[in-house]
């Protein structure tokens, strides 16, 4: 082992795990830290080589350089930092990001655990037993760690590796240092890792099983459950359970995600299911069927997650599920490829994955795009409305804030068209956004020949098949127009309310047309007189949504057969499998 000592302050030995020199030198160029002792653990040396090093080097702390990984450029330095102010610990770590292959960012940390983990301090082998029981890696690998040299040096005496199987000595060695001390987390994340693709990792987790069993199992406290259970593959998914039941809960805290879910409700009824509407998210159910962004699945024998919302979180794509966990519920819903792909790509870790999987089995509404009763009502509603023009625009946002309405009606109103408002229906705990709705309708209700307010219980499908442009902020509502052949035009400087402070409007796909409320006068009427399309409608629409006329009745299949009630496995064949490899308990490498 290669040795460099330079520098005045508190030395650091920064080992290098098997790392190509080019790779250490890359990374050493870009670390502030000056004092580093330079410790290359090559071919040929084994942890054995590496315990020895610790036993005599006068660095006063270790850190370690893994391959696939990115380090801030403060890393050492401020890890350092942080270890000597706080003065009572002997380990910290830092939570560790994910890349993707091409450096964008696919998780920032586990934000879940944020405000507990953060600067707190744990007994070592009590958290690595929570880790284990819960199969969540909150640890990350020894590139996350910085440890004290002494520390390191009282638990690695006499410690031996030799009678291990070498792919779980390195797994080995980060537990010995996790296990024996108080440990804090630091506040940031200063180190990343790689994905790497996905791949049957059933050896490595016997292999990790047989590593726990024994002294290691009496340690930490774990049962032979709890090893037992490390068989279970997450990204796999769960074999079905034996739960036969007809009652089925839909949790629907407004008509929006009333219409959302719909056609499950008539397929259920078909099937003989006795069907419970309830707003209650806190209500008790057998099967319970949820679209919203923070549910009580918890309060469900079996729990199925639908999007309510097909722009759903895309202000923070590709990392949805960060704040949105999926591993609650038992199974996952996807409208189509779009939304499969990112979830393959987000399914590296746990907050992902349903216990049974994710399916791409369709949006609900996309079954009723031709339904008789919908074009029914279409005819109805504008005999009733008695519009005055045969082009109609329809004003659909996310949420009603600082005029937007107002802008819409006062920028197309001499324009020769119907203006169609459909508010999307709010219930009380969004009493603020109810009140600016009102205060716009009040302002702009019969004053206008042109002006018509669809209400807000009204199908948002009945209001986008009677119209012929979309003018939104970021609502899906321009996604769904999509299944009738609708343009869109997203205004990109109106602001969302959802954030403080409020954020402008987020469309990162280009399945609408995005332009300034200045220009939006200008870009209506030139799709009004037909010299402006959107290109590439039929592809985005297909992106978006899938098995049109199946959803539902694959929905119910997918129910009936993991609930132990039924053999229909055509769904199957739309489970969405995972892009990348877990973020496993053991060392990957």
């Amino acid at each position: 082992m290669d040795r460099i000592d330079v520098g005045n302050r508190p030395q650091v030995s920064f080992i290098s795990l098997y790392c190509e020199p080019s790779y250490l030198e890359m990374h050493l160029k870009h670390q502030s830290w000056d004092n580093l002792e330079i410790v290359q653990l090559e071919q040929g040396d084994d942890y054995e080589d590496l315990i020895d090093y610790i036993q005599n080097t006068s660095s006063k702390y270790l850190s370690f350089l893994e391959d696939r990984r990115w380090f801030d450029t403060n890393k050492i330095q401020n890890m350092v930092a942080f270890i000597e102010e706080w003065g009572d610990c002997e380990l910290v770590i830092s939570q560790r990001g994910v890349l993707d292959m091409d450096g964008s960012i696919l998780a920032h940390g586990y934000r879940l655990f944020h405000k507990i983990l953060s600067g707190e301090s744990f007994i070592g082998k009590d958290f690595l037993k929570y880790c284990i029981v819960n199969q969540i890696n909150l640890y990350g690998d020894l590139s996350c760690i910085l440890v004290s040299t002494e520390y390191a040096r009282k638990v690695l005496q006499g410690f031996r590796l030799d009678s291990l199987d070498p792919r779980i000595k390195k797994t080995a060695f980060l537990y010995r240092l996790l296990s024996h001390t108080e440990l804090r987390f630091l506040d940031d994340i200063y180190v990343c890792t790689y994905v790497k693709h996905y791949t049957d990792d059933s050896i490595m987790r016997e292999i990790f099983q047989n590593y726990l069993k024994g002294p290691n199992q009496i340690y930490l406290g774990l049962s032979n459950e709890d090893i037992e259970a490390l068989k279970y593959s997450r990204q796999e998914g769960q074999a079905p359970v034996n739960m036969p039941s007809k009652k089925m809960t839909f949790f629907c805290e407004s008509k929006g995600q009333y219409y959302n879910v719909e056609p499950i409700i008539k397929e259920a009824k078909a099937r003989g299911y006795q069907i419970r509407l309830t707003e209650d998210l806190s209500e008790k159910a057998e099967i319970g069927i949820y679209c919203q962004h923070r549910p009580k699945p918890e309060n469900s024998d079996f729990s199925v997650i639908l999007l309510h919302d097909l722009g759903q979180g895309q202000e923070r794509w590709p990392c949805f599920w960060e704040q949105e966990n999926w591993d609650i519920y038992d199974l996952g819903i996807l409208p189509g490829p779009l939304w499969g792909d990112m979830w393959s790509k987000a399914a590296f870790d746990y907050y992902t994955l349903p216990r049974h999987g994710a399916f791409a089995l369709g949006f609900p509404k996309y079954d009723i795009v031709e339904d008789v009763m919908i074009w029914n009502r279409v005819r109805e509603l504008k005999e009733s409305l008695h519009l005055k023009y045969n082009y109609s625009i329809l004003y659909a946002p996310s949420y009603e804030f600082e005029g937007k309405e107002d802008d819409f009606v006062t920028s197309l109103q001499s324009m020769p068209v119907n203006l169609l408002i459909k508010q999307a229906h709010w219930t009380s705990e969004f009493q603020y956004v109810i009140d600016e709705i009102d205060e716009m309708r009040a302002l702009h209700e019969g004053k206008y020949e042109n002006v018509y307010y669809i209400e807000p219980k009204e199908s948002i499908m009945v209001a986008l098949a009677m119209s012929d442009l979309i003018i939104s902020d970021e609502s899906s509502v321009m996604a769904e127009g999509l299944m009738f052949g609708k343009p869109s035009i997203a205004v990109t400087d109106w602001r969302i309310q959802d954030t403080i402070p409020p954020r402008f409007s987020s469309v990162p796909l280009d399945y609408v047309y995005r332009c300034k409320k200045a220009e939006l006068r200008e870009n209506a009427e030139l799709f009004f007189k037909g010299e402006m399309s959107l290109s590439r409608m039929e592809e985005w629409r297909d992106l978006f949504f899938g098995n049109k006329g199946q959803c539902s009745r694959d929905i119910l299949d997918a129910i009936e057969y993991f609930t132990g009630q039924g053999d229909q496995k055509e769904f199957m064949k739309l489970k969405v499998w995972p892009k990348y490899a877990y973020m496993v308990l053991w060392d990957q490498d």
